[in-house]
């Protein structure tokens, strides 16, 4: 199996909706990857809270952290998609394309999520893991294609 390039974009909001809308764009036919477990066990919500619930709560909650996950089930797009939701209040939005595709293939698809979310803040690596602040998002930039 190929490797993954990461695209991510601090989002301009730290909005549930925002997240959906953007799943709802890149990952329709969608499978939920939450690890280490169900997010309302960590959240502190009704077990088997839905999406909609969990956005909500993360939005109002802005020292909360969690990150969330989600395989493309479709034949088209890219591989993953992904919200985290930083204890400093910023989120960070996430689409994963295949290596094989070249520096192009990734930078189309950061293009693509800064349009769509609005963010002129963005950068991609090959499978590494999401800064988990804005300081540490602007350091990654820095040191990454933009």
């Amino acid at each position: 199996m190929p490797g993954l390039n990461d695209c991510y974009v601090l989002a301009p909001e730290r909005s549930g909706s925002l997240v959906l809308s953007m799943l709802d764009r890149f990952v329709p036919n969608r499978r939920p990857l939450y690890a280490p477990e169900d997010p309302s066990e960590v959240l502190g919500l009704a077990l088997g809270a839905g999406i909609e619930t969990i956005l909500t709560h993360l939005e109002a909650n802005s020292s909360q952290s969690y990150s969330m996950y989600f395989h493309n089930e479709g034949v088209s797009g890219p591989d993953y998609a992904g919200a985290m939701f930083n204890k400093d209040g910023s989120l960070v939005l996430m689409l994963s394309v295949e290596e094989n595709g070249g520096a192009g293939a990734a930078e189309r698809a950061l293009q693509e999520l800064k349009t769509f979310s609005g963010s002129k803040l963005g950068y991609w690596s090959w499978e590494e893991a999401p800064a988990t602040t804005t300081h540490e998002f602007a350091e990654s930039m820095r040191n990454k294609n933009q």
